[in-house]
C-alpha cells in the first residue's frame, strides 16, 4: 500500500546498477577504475561509452569495450556481467587490437 503520492518500495520498478572494473587498453600503469553500469543514467550503450571517456579522462573517445581474456567485443548492456573486468578501446575500425600486458 502506498502512502501519499509516491509508490511504496515494493511497488517500484527499481533498476540496479552493475558494478564493473575498467582498464585502458595498453596502459600498464592505469590501476583500473570501478564504475557502475546503470541504464537509467545512460539509456544507450553509446552514452555509456561517452561516460567512460569522461570518467577515465581519456584524450580520445572510448568507442569499444572488450573482455580482457578473449578479446570479445561488448556491444550491448546485456553482455555486461556484474563484477567482471573490461578493457576500453578508441578505434572505430579494426586498426586497434588489445595489447597484452604482463
Amino acid at each position: 500500500m502506498s502512502w501519499g503520492k509516491y509508490p511504496s518500495i515494493e511497488e517500484r520498478d527499481l533498476v540496479h546498477g552493475t558494478p564493473i572494473k575498467v582498464y585502458k587498453n595498453g596502459d600498464p600503469w592505469f590501476p583500473g577504475k570501478r564504475v557502475v553500469v546503470n541504464q537509467r543514467q545512460h539509456p544507450t550503450f553509446e552514452s555509456f561509452l561517452n561516460y567512460l571517456t569522461s570518467t577515465l579522462k581519456e584524450e580520445r573517445a572510448v568507442r569499444r569495450l572488450y573482455t580482457p581474456n578473449h578479446g570479445t567485443r561488448i556491444t550491448d548492456y546485456d553482455q555486461i556481467k556484474p563484477e567482471n573486468v573490461y578493457v576500453t578501446s578508441h578505434a572505430l575500425g579494426s586498426n586497434e587490437h588489445l595489447k597484452r600486458i604482463r
